[in-house]
């Protein structure tokens, strides 16, 4: 899910093409990072974390993705790195440090269904200090949610400037309407911001969860399927898992029950 995972400080990326990736560049770990004057095509864009980064002059042209949308900015659950000075240190670094003291400065968002994320996921340090300026929507062609606040975060501690809208059909809430020019329709009100839903014909499939084997702890020993008793009293040993997603399932389902009926019958069946 990251094109590039960047997990150190002072980095610079720049003037890469990005074209349909079902992935993003990502700001893990670390700050002072620059990413800058990339072109990101269909599906995929940027996520970041961490404090003093920025963010400039990309263009981000027919993103329709739910999954991997132009830029994406998350809360956090810690203010600072957790061994940010620490030479050497071995200590857990799982975790998600607040987008703070940022840079979103001259991009381009063309045509893109959603273009940014602003929070995402419920954790308590919300995106603050972010200069959100000089950035460029183009929607004259796809309905266009310019930014969704979610997880909780909100336009609050931030600065929105001088941004600008070309085309009639972008949705802004009427929070940072002040801080665009070019609206040629009347912002959405804060609680009619969600995304219009699709019609059923029309709209992604979801992908099915993914369900790790779980070890068996049932307080009795489980029995063979087929012959529903154990052997020599001891437990069914072998377990299959099997993945399916939504549209075969129904099918497999079936097949899998007149097989264990036909291993039933098997079983059953005296061998001469």
């Amino acid at each position: 899910m990251e094109t590039i995972s960047i997990k150190s400080c002072g980095n610079i990326i720049e003037h890469c093409r990005h074209e349909n990736c079902k992935s993003s560049f990502v700001i893990r770990h670390g700050h002072t990072n620059t990413i800058q004057d990339n072109e990101f095509l269909g599906e995929g864009g940027i996520r970041a974390y961490g404090k003093d980064n920025k963010i400039l002059r990309n263009g981000f042209k027919n993103n329709n993705s739910k999954h991997f949308p132009p830029l994406t900015i998350v809360n956090g659950n810690t203010k600072d790195e957790p061994n940010e000075g620490d030479s050497g240190s071995s200590g857990g670094h799982a975790s998600y440090t607040q987008v703070r003291n940022y840079e979103i400065i001259g991009n381009t968002f063309d045509n893109c269904k959603k273009c940014v994320v602003w929070g995402r996921d419920p954790r308590t340090f919300k995106p603050h200090d972010v200069k959100f300026k000089n950035n460029k929507v183009i929607a004259d062609r796809v309905e266009s949610l310019v930014i969704e606040f979610s997880g909780g975060a909100n336009p609050d501690g931030n600065e929105f400037a001088s941004n600008e809208v070309v085309g009639t059909k972008a949705r802004i809430s009427s929070k940072i309407a002040q801080a665009f020019t070019g609206i040629q329709r009347r912002p959405e009100p804060e609680e009619e911001e969600e995304e219009e839903e699709e019609p059923e014909d029309q709209q992604p499939r979801k992908p099915d969860p993914v369900i790790e084997p779980q070890i068996d702890i049932e307080p009795i020993a489980p029995l063979c399927i087929v012959c529903a008793e154990t052997e020599e009293g001891d437990e069914a040993k072998v377990k299959l898992s099997i993945h399916l997603c939504s549209e075969h399932a129904p099918a497999a389902k079936q097949m899998l029950q007149r097989l264990i009926t036909e291993l039933k019958s098997s079983v059953q069946t005296p061998v001469i």
